[in-house]
């Protein structure tokens, strides 16, 4: 199983037991590949509706050439889901545009302890209770599981894993969570 799978069985778990609209954030939109399985989960959902909003740094490569995106949702259909949003994620003012309530994040950007706190003190003023944070790479970094365990020690929650070759976990909010 790919991580984009596990994610997209998660986020269609999670979506389908929404009443109402499904909210979703992503940091590191990269090239907009990720951002297909969660909007295509949202989609899928039984929720009555939903949105991703995708945050990257930039829209282009290091080689000058745009990234696929929005184009790529475009064509899977996909494009009125997702909000791609040049940014720095670990900025409140980047956030401006995204939804106050998120159900489930997924943090992909910095592969960097810092980079996870980033992501993770912006993210966190926008999760209800009973959402769920994803976060890639937590088995290829070092620093990246070690900042995952540090915010789920804070939470009091365990770190959940999914199927993935470089590793995907996950914790959920607890009931009672405040920003």
């Amino acid at each position: 199983s790919t991580a984009a799978e596990s994610l997209y069985e998660l986020v269609l778990s999670l979506a389908d037991d929404k009443i109402g609209q499904f909210y979703a954030a992503e940091t590191g939109t990269a090239d907009g590949f990720s951002s297909c399985f969660l909007a295509r989960a949202i989609e899928d959902s039984d929720a009555d509706s939903g949105h991703l909003w995708t945050i990257d740094f930039d829209n282009k490569r290091s080689t000058g050439e745009p990234r696929p995106w929005p184009k790529l949702w475009e064509e899977m259909g996909l494009g009125h889901l997702i909000s791609g949003i040049n940014g720095n994620a670990h900025q409140d003012q980047t956030w401006d545009p995204v939804a106050d309530k998120i159900d489930f994040g997924f943090i992909d950007d910095l592969h960097t302890a810092p980079g996870v706190f980033g992501s993770w003190n912006c993210l966190r003023k926008r999760l209800v209770p009973g959402s769920v944070v994803a976060f890639h790479d937590v088995d290829l970094f070092t620093d990246v599981r070690m900042a995952v365990d540090d915010i789920a020690e804070e939470l009091k929650v365990p770190v959940e894993r999914l199927p993935s070759p470089r590793g995907l976990a996950f914790i959920r909010i607890p009931e009672g969570f405040t920003q």
